[in-house]
């Protein structure tokens, strides 16, 4: 693009949208063809900053993720257990080191991913704090 033109609507659109996704300045520039002034000049543009903010209040947070995960993780390994006390057949089938391979399994999961949600929270309140 020339220097000293205006960037179309269509062309900041496209600069935004990369910088947005994560994309480097200079690679940001090679792909849309603009200048690497430009897209620091975008960059840090108050447009810019609000639609960083608005994209950052859209994302769930880490603890929102570790609670569903450790959420969805304790239901299947419930189902799981309620399946194995259920199906008789199955467990006697089962060697005696096979079964606590799975409950040593699914409790050390169930148990760390519990521990990363309590750090969240910990380094959540800290940050918090003046």
């Amino acid at each position: 693009m020339a220097q000293g033109q205006r960037l179309s609507d269509e062309k900041r659109a496209q600069v935004i949208a990369l910088l947005l996704t994560g994309e480097s300045l200079a690679r940001t520039a090679k792909l849309s063809g603009v200048s690497v002034k430009t897209v620091e000049r975008i960059k840090s543009s108050p447009q810019m900053a609000e639609l960083v903010a608005l994209k950052r209040e859209s994302e769930p947070s880490i603890r929102e993720l570790v609670t569903a995960h450790l959420t969805t993780a304790l239901e299947a390994a419930n189902a799981l257990a309620r399946s194995i006390r259920d199906d008789k057949e199955w467990f006697a089938r089962q060697s005696a080191y096979d079964i606590a391979m799975l409950y040593g399994t699914l409790s050390d999961k169930a148990i760390r991913i519990y521990a990363a949600k309590l750090q969240s929270e910990k380094l959540e309140l800290e940050r918090r704090e003046p």
